[in-house]
């Protein structure tokens, strides 16, 4: 469902003759890496010495130094201000680029993700070819944004933050090239040509937040009728998951992506390596909503509300068969009128969401 590993159905993963690439002719930096590996010592379970500084890559907001702590001055209020409030400093954008440099070549990731922004004063194209070049099928996304200068006074801010504000559909501004675009808590309202993903967290944010009770934690079916949609309209799920300080993850959380990971076992196959559909969704008189999602001469026809009377009225017309896909029971159908109604079993709870595969 998207992330750092291999994505759902290669939305992202894009074959490289079908990326553009416009960097081949950049000298590629000269090989680099941190002082410490911060990643391999994240990776081995902290059994290494304490660390002694780290930073988050892509918004440098905050630099952690031997014997002491350097925050932003200034507090950091709207949107405008955590944009514009990065430390754009040569040491500190040396310093983010050997960590760059150290994920590409120590790591060989698929995906580079940025997010706020990347520092002024280094050439993306640079370092972009630099990634291409060890992986070229890896793909970047739109979260690379370099503001000017001018953003960073006091009066750029604030139409900055008059900018930030007209935003909508969870898009930030663009950087100049990316492979696939990153919408947050949000997702579109029709099928994209371009490759997108949505990220968000099981509750409100992407981090554990114990003022929050089970009302603001997404279910099981929340999750999967959201990755139905997403699915749908071309687009990867990436879902956060928000540990406790003791490294634990909250039992609802669990319970949910439990519950995720059970209806995947049983219907997989209408998410992963498939494609749009010609819509996205259809609803009928019953009240019963579907969400398509299509490969190799099947449709799958994602139920995500029931009809009433257990019979799906669908315009699809005429069609060979239909089958309930987690058990391959065949089922009843019946076209006339360009209308297609499918009987389902009626041992489907009312809090089911079957697929059923068209053909």
């Amino acid at each position: 469902m998207g992330g750092a590993t291999c994505p759902r159905r290669g939305a992202v993963r894009c074959p490289s003759h079908q990326t553009p690439r416009r960097f081949s002719d950049v000298a590629q930096p000269p090989s680099q890496s941190a002082s410490r590996k911060m990643a391999g010592s994240a990776r081995r379970g902290g059994r290494t010495q304490p660390r002694r500084r780290c930073s988050r890559p892509q918004d440098g907001l905050l630099l952690l130094q031997p014997a002491r702590l350097e925050l932003h001055p200034e507090a950091i209020t709207s949107l405008a201000k955590l944009v514009a409030g990065s430390d754009a400093s040569r040491v500190y954008l040396a310093y983010v680029e050997k960590h760059w440099l150290e994920l590409i070549e120590r790591y060989h990731p698929w995906i580079l993700w940025s997010d706020i922004g990347y520092p002024l004063g280094y050439s993306l194209p640079t370092l972009f070819a630099h990634f291409y070049n060890h992986k070229p099928e890896g793909v970047v996304n739109d979260r690379w944004m370099q503001l000017p200068r001018f953003f960073f006074s006091r009066l750029g801010q604030t139409i900055l933050g008059r900018m930030t504000k007209r935003m909508r559909g969870g898009e930030p501004p663009k950087a100049p090239h990316f492979d696939f675009v990153t919408a947050e808590y949000a997702t579109f309202d029709h099928i994209t040509v371009h490759k997108w993903e949505t990220c968000r967290g099981i509750g409100n944010s992407f981090g554990y937040n114990q003022c929050e009770t089970a009302r603001d934690y997404l279910r099981a079916e929340d999750l999967i009728r959201l990755l139905a949609d997403v699915v749908s309209k071309n687009g990867n799920l990436l879902l956060n998951v928000g540990p406790c300080a003791d490294g634990t993850i909250h039992p609802l959380q669990v319970t949910a992506l439990e519950g995720l990971g059970c209806w995947l076992k049983a219907n997989g196959e209408s998410i992963y390596n498939t494609r749009p559909w010609i819509r996205f969704k259809d609803t009928d008189a019953n009240g019963a909503e579907v969400r398509y999602t299509a490969k190799e001469g099947a449709l799958y026809a994602i139920v995500t509300r029931l009809p009433a009377s257990k019979v799906l009225c669908l315009p699809l017309g005429f069609v060979s068969g239909a089958t309930l896909l987690e058990t391959g029971d065949a089922l009843e159908v019946e076209c006339s009128s360009g209308n297609l109604q499918i009987a389902l079993p009626a041992r489907i709870s009312e809090e089911s969401i079957p697929v059923i595969r068209i053909w």
